[in-house]
This record gives structure tokens, C-alpha cells and sequence, in this order.
């Protein structure tokens, strides 16, 4: 090992790069000779824990008892799709709900759900202020700034969103180019997943739960969207009776023609000797209690990484104030085409968002793309 070292040993990556393989190679010797696992200490470098457990390919290895990570901190069967990549924030808030999560997601207007508790002191991002911004960046001079960061993240550039703890899912690739669209035209997207009809639960990519099953999943997009973009979408979504839709300011206005008292399936699954599992719902009521946390990550997670008066604070502040929060479900997963859809009205709203962006604001170069 001293004598790999030697050669390299002024050079961090490559140094690094030898620790991951080094670290795989002993790996694969202790699981081979029968070690029940391993365990890995990250010490704040958990980049490169990630990339030896790819190299190990123990993601592949390990199935998916469920179609989001689970929190090791509660044996939870249930989440609303708002949290699907923010398990720690998501168990933070229910844990002292004591009948829920228990399989099935009742009656949102029981006595368990009224309280949906959100600390607002400040960011939960374990990450540095450094680090931080050398994913979301250094400063923001205007929309595309911020466009490139969201489409950095689902083109797989950068392993993190300020409402992602998560790595992103391999199934978004499916949905990657609606995404980029989106995230060019400034519809920031937060959350999506593809539709899915009868996977088998074996599916690398889409797979989840027991062996032997199937699994289904609505195709469902959250984004953010400016206020003058809004009626756009609306008008569109009216005119598709299968589609399911909320909109929501920071301020609590909402335009939705999801009804109070449904709850709708996102994902479930048909396993043998079993009743369908429905891990993944949509509850209106609950949407508006995720609205306070989404929109409030913006001056928390995001916006505490710049002074005040600043250019990127501006931008992110005004995010916060006058965009909506949308949530879309395509109903028919079986014949929906959600991509579609968002496309036709990107097309509309393309003159609209060259206004918002004049060419006096719009200096730095539109976001990269594979």
C-alpha cells in the first residue's frame, strides 16, 4: 500500500481514488469469505463511501423493500410523495404521531395528523456553507444560475438538492428529459417518478418489495413555477380529466381540483400471499403542511449560504415569495403521457420566460447539458 502511495501521494484525488479501490478489494474478499457485511464509518466523506458502494455494487445487490430509502430511524411502510426524498425530515416530523405511519394512510382529518410540526430555526444540512455552494453555487446573478444547478442535479452532476438528501433514483432517467426542459424554463422540479405498469418487482430500475410481484407507480411531477406561468398550466390541466393537480403560494393560495377528504395512491404493489401494499400517497391536506417546509428550504438550506443584499439572496427571496408550488398526478398509467403535456406548455410560456429574463440579466451561459 506505502508503495502505491508513494507516487501519488501529493495528489488528493488520486489518492482517494486508490483508497475506494483498495477499500473495494478488501471488501470483496470479506464478502466472499462468507463476512455478513460490512460497515463503513464516512467521517463526512460519504462522496466517497458512495462511489465504493457502487463499485461494489451492493445497490444492485440489495433489494428495494419499498420505491423510497428508508429512514433506519422507524420501520415506516407509508409516505406521503412530498418527503420521498427527504426521509430524515420526513420521520423528524411524525415522530410523535403515535398511530402513524401503521401500513395504511387514514383519514387525513384525524386527530394524528393535525399536528405537522416544522422547525423553522434554520437549516438541517449537515453540509458546510463551503460545500454547499460548490454544489448550488459560489453566487447567483439571475434564473439561470439556479436553472443550471436543478439541471445538474437530474442530469446526475451533482449528487444534491437542497430538498433532496438523496442521490437522485435511477428511475427519474426516465423521466430526465421533461425534467431538464422544466428546469430550463424555470419550472423547478422537485420531486417526479415515471408511470409504471406492472414492473416486475424484480426490476433493477423499477423494482421494489417482495420477489415475485408487480409494482405500479402514477407518473407525478412538483415544481416550482412563477406566478405568470400559472394559468398556463391550469388551463392545460383542466383540459385533461385524468390529470390531478394543486397549486400553492407561499402565502397559503391554492387553486387545486383535488377534493379534501381523498387520499390518492402514488405507487403500490401486488405481492404473492399479500394484500396490496400502497406505500406512497397524495393527501391535500398534508400538501399544504409540506408547502411551509419546501418553500421555507429555499431561505434556509439555499439562501443562508449568501449576505444579506446580496444578488443570490434577492433571487432566491423572490422565489419565495411569489412562485407556486405544483403538484401533478397523470391518473392513467396506463395510457397517460404527463411529458406531453408539460411540454405543450413550456412551448407557450417560452416568450413569457424570455421576458422575465432580458438580456441585461441573462450574462451567464444557459445550463449544461449531456
Amino acid at each position: 500500500m506505502a508503495d502505491q502511495l508513494e507516487p501519488i501521494k501529493n495528489n488528493d484525488e488520486a489518492v482517494k481514488k486508490l483508497g475506494i479501490e483498495l477499500c473495494v478489494q478488501m471488501c470483496e474478499e470479506l464478502l466472499e469469505a462468507g463476512a455478513p457485511g460490512v460497515h463503513f464509518y464516512t467521517i463526512n466523506l460519504e462522496k466517497t463511501v458512495t462511489d465504493t458502494f457502487h463499485r461494489l455494487e451492493t445497490v444492485e445487490r440489495q433489494r428495494r423493500m419499498s420505491p423510497w430509502r428508508l429512514c433506519e430511524a422507524r420501520d415506516e411502510t407509508v409516505r406521503p410523495i412530498y418527503w420521498s426524498n427527504r426521509p430524515k425530515s420526513y420521520v423528524d416530523r411524525t415522530e410523535i404521531w403515535d398511530d402513524y405511519p401503521n401500513g395504511r394512510w387514514g383519514d387525513s382529518r384525524s386527530p394524528a395528523f393535525e399536528f405537522l410540526p416544522y422547525n423553522k430555526s434554520g437549516s438541517t444540512n449537515s453540509k458546510s456553507i463551503e460545500k454547499r455552494k460548490e454544489l448550488w453555487g459560489n453566487e447567483l446573478k439571475n434564473f439561470l444560475d439556479i436553472s443550471a444547478v436543478f439541471c445538474n442535479f437530474v442530469e446526475g452532476r451533482i449528487s444534491r438538492l437542497p430538498w433532496s438528501e438523496e442521490d437522485i433514483q435511477k428511475e427519474t432517467t426516465l423521466v430526465t428529459p421533461m425534467l431538464v426542459n422544466m428546469n430550463r424554463n424555470m419550472l423547478f422540479t422537485v420531486t417526479s417518478q415515471p408511470a409504471v405498469n406492472g414492473a416486475d418487482s424484480s426490476d433493477p430500475m423499477l423494482g421494489w418489495g417482495p420477489e415475485n410481484g408487480y409494482v405500479y407507480t402514477k407518473a407525478y411531477v412538483e415544481f416550482f413555477c412563477p406566478p405568470e406561468f400559472l394559468n398556463f398550466f391550469i388551463n392545460e390541466f383542466k383540459s385533461k380529466p385524468k390529470l390531478s393537480y394543486a397549486a400553492i403560494n407561499q402565502k397559503g393560495d391554492m387553486t387545486t381540483n383535488l377534493t379534501e377528504d381523498h387520499t390518492v395512491a402514488m405507487t403500490w404493489g401486488v405481492f404473492p400471499n399479500s394484500e396490496i401494499y400502497q406505500p406512497t400517497v397524495c393527501d391535500l391536506k398534508v400538501f399544504r403542511s409540506w408547502k411551509d417546509e419546501a418553500f421555507h428550504i429555499w431561505l434556509s438550506e439555499w439562501g443562508e449560504l449568501y449576505e444579506e443584499g446580496s444578488k443570490s439572496k434577492e433571487l432566491l427571496q423572490r422565489i419565495h415569495d411569489t412562485f407556486y408550488l405544483v403538484t401533478v398526478i397523470d391518473n392513467d398509467y396506463i395510457k397517460g403521457d404527463l411529458s406531453t403535456t408539460v411540454h405543450k406548455v413550456i412551448d407557450r410560456i417560452k416568450p413569457i420566460n424570455s421576458y422575465l429574463n432580458p438580456p441585461e440579466e441573462t450574462e451567464a451561459a444557459a445550463p449544461a447539458s449531456n
